[in-house]
């Protein structure tokens, strides 16, 4: 008998498939939902060129019982001039910075306002209460959000700086360089302090 020869088996290489390419979707950003209660500075742009006005405007929301605040503002004074935007001109040391406020206005509550600005330093610290707090508890009606004010900031040259909220040596344990006080005159920290962009 001949043997027929056996046939070597050939190795059978499958096609590669080629990936068909899928579409990344990038995910969208969720909105961030604000807190409930704050205190927040907004500026009206972040892109600017020399010779530009930022206008920061303060306000709070939702502060509860509120009967006065004090604030510390810290900014680059070679980049930046504060100035008063009701009258234009430079924000001095005994200068109130912020101009159009809602809140710690009503004159039935003898509002007291303190500045203790440091110009050179690129420092505005500045703050009110009300005189008569009894008076203005036993009306009922906090004022609880409204407008601290606006600030206007003159661009003296473009360059990448800031204008935060800062704690200093003149307010000692603030909150982000803030102080919030309820009508019997009692600290506040129940709060978030949100920050503008970097310019």
């Amino acid at each position: 008998d001949v043997e027929e020869p056996t046939a070597t088996p050939t190795e059978t290489v499958e096609p590669t498939a080629t990936p068909t390419p899928t579409e990344t979707v990038e995910p969208t950003a969720e909105p961030t939902a604000l807190p409930d209660s704050y205190v927040i500075m907004e500026l009206d742009k972040t892109r600017v060129v020399e010779g530009d006005v930022i206008i920061a405007t303060v306000r709070v929301n939702n502060m509860k019982t509120l009967g006065g605040y004090q604030l510390s503002i810290k900014y680059d004074p070679t980049v930046l001039q504060a100035f008063n935007i009701r009258t234009g001109n430079p924000i001095s040391t005994r200068t109130w910075p912020a101009e159009e406020g809602t809140i710690q206005q009503n004159t039935n509550y003898g509002p007291t306002k303190f500045i203790g600005n440091n110009v050179s330093e690129g420092i505005l610290n500045f703050g009110s209460t009300y005189t008569y707090m009894s008076d203005y508890r036993e009306a009922g009606k906090p004022e609880e959000t409204g407008l601290i004010g606006k600030i206007g900031f003159k661009v003296l040259k473009a360059e990448n700086t800031a204008i935060r909220f800062e704690g200093t040596s003149a307010m000692p344990n603030s909150k982000e360089g803030t102080y919030m006080f309820d009508w019997y005159g009692d600290r506040m920290f129940d709060y978030a302090v949100i920050q503008p962009e970097p310019i």
